[in-house]
């Protein structure tokens, strides 16, 4: 991955559908980074609410892609806990007493009980006890007490250990897979993203603003709206005066010059403004270690299939998390992360920024529930894309060529 004010193929969402999306003209274009030749029909409209097919993606996509959780500071304590709901799939990340991060399905292994009542908390004495019959886990997984249990030859404690996902950890935010042994380490999945935000230091960055939702949408039609700007001009005229291209439905100025090489160093902002905010100015200091360039360039974008992205500005970065709940729901959690000295700084020096990313997610998550109901009008067989959401139609062949990967192996 380059640095660049827009996702590369690589960067972009990398998930997948069982049905390719079909095309006009008896072939699907290649990706190559620009307007798309013709006119490409989308995915199937089921593909969007049948509760059969997004089983599927769960099994084939979300059940064995590294997914970001959030911020590391919400487990910085020994004991400290998170649980996550993956489609149908309850996981508890702990703290243990080592410093690491470990993660567990949340369930017993005596008959399956849940161990975690709330969402979030600290173990009691570091130990993990089951509020059904108390069997009692030390935070590795290990079973150490079964209150209560007549003897028998045949038990081994050894052999009922909590059942354990895998879990890492990278600029300040927590990574899970749930499966035990993952094809791709966590650092094979990052791929270039440490290096396209190494001078934002990301690990160091304080959450000063969380939104988190459940929205009425099927998890592709996030991310689809996310990777167009088709839609800017008449949903988000505030962007619209701050990034100009994006007044024109474009996410680059080649994609009105066909035959014409992007330029490595785009400014996207117009001119005066250094940042995301109304005015596109601002009162906070701009993170130390930026570049010439990242400055002139003004925003820089990554994202992890399937589940985060990073849009990273001068002065703070937007960091965006999403997790399937059903077919027709997403849980969208949004932050704002800004240097330290920044943080320890009045809130009203924030708050343009955070007033902006808050008034741009409400636009993006309304249009994406309005985009969901009107996929079940029975003479709606599919979509089609317009040669500029040529990022949509990559992250749709991502979503096809994964499910397709996945169902051969």
């Amino acid at each position: 991955m380059t640095k660049s004010d827009t996702p590369s193929p690589a960067a972009s969402p990398q998930a997948a559908t069982s049905c390719a999306p079909a095309t006009t003209g008896g072939s699907s274009p290649k990706f190559t980074g620009k307007p798309l030749p013709h006119l490409v029909p989308t995915p199937p409209s089921w593909h969007y609410f049948n509760a059969e097919h997004f089983q599927h993606e769960l099994d084939n996509i979300w059940y064995r892609e590294w997914l970001c959780l959030g911020r590391c500071t919400d487990l910085d304590k020994t004991g400290q806990y998170h649980r996550f709901s993956v489609g149908d799939q309850r996981i508890f990340v702990v703290r243990s007493e080592t410093g690491e991060l470990r993660g567990f399905h949340d369930t017993c292994r005596h008959r399956g009980s849940t161990l975690c009542e709330a969402s979030r908390g600290r173990f009691k004495g570091n130990r993990i006890v089951c509020p059904y019959h108390a069997w009692t886990y030390a935070l590795d997984g290990k079973l150490m007490h079964t209150p209560w249990r007549l003897p028998s030859d045949d038990f081994d404690t050894d052999a009922f250990p909590l059942l354990e996902v895998s879990v890492g950890e990278w600029g300040g935010n927590v990574f899970l897979n749930l499966d035990p042994d993952p094809a791709e380490s966590l650092q094979g999945h990052l791929g270039g993203l440490p290096e396209l935000f190494e001078n934002w230091r990301l690990e160091t960055c304080v959450s000063t603003f969380r939104m988190r939702k459940v929205v009425d949408c099927n998890w592709k039609i996030f991310w689809e709206n996310f990777t167009e700007c088709y839609h800017c001009p008449g949903i988000h005229p505030e962007l619209c005066r701050i990034v100009p291209r994006f007044s024109q439905g474009i996410l680059r100025n080649t994609d009105l010059t066909p035959g014409v090489q992007s330029p490595s160093r785009e400014r996207l902002l117009a001119e005066g403004a250094v940042t995301w905010s109304d005015s596109g100015e601002t009162d906070l200091p701009y993170f130390e270690a930026l570049s010439e360039e990242e400055v002139y360039i003004g925003q820089t974008f990554g994202v992890l299939s399937p589940s985060c992205f990073i849009a990273a500005h001068v002065d703070f970065v937007r960091f965006g998390h999403i997790l399937p709940i059903g077919p027709e729901q997403t849980e969208v959690t949004i932050e704002c992360l800004f240097p330290e000295q920044s943080a320890t700084l009045p809130e009203s020096q924030r708050q343009p920024n955070v007033e902006f990313i808050e008034r741009l997610t409400l636009q993006d998550l309304r249009v994406c529930e309005l985009n969901q109901r009107g996929m079940h009008a029975r003479p709606h067989q599919h979509g089609v894309l317009v040669p500029q959401e040529y990022y949509t139609y990559a992250f749709q062949q991502w979503v096809h060529e994964r499910m397709s990967a996945t169902e051969a192996g």
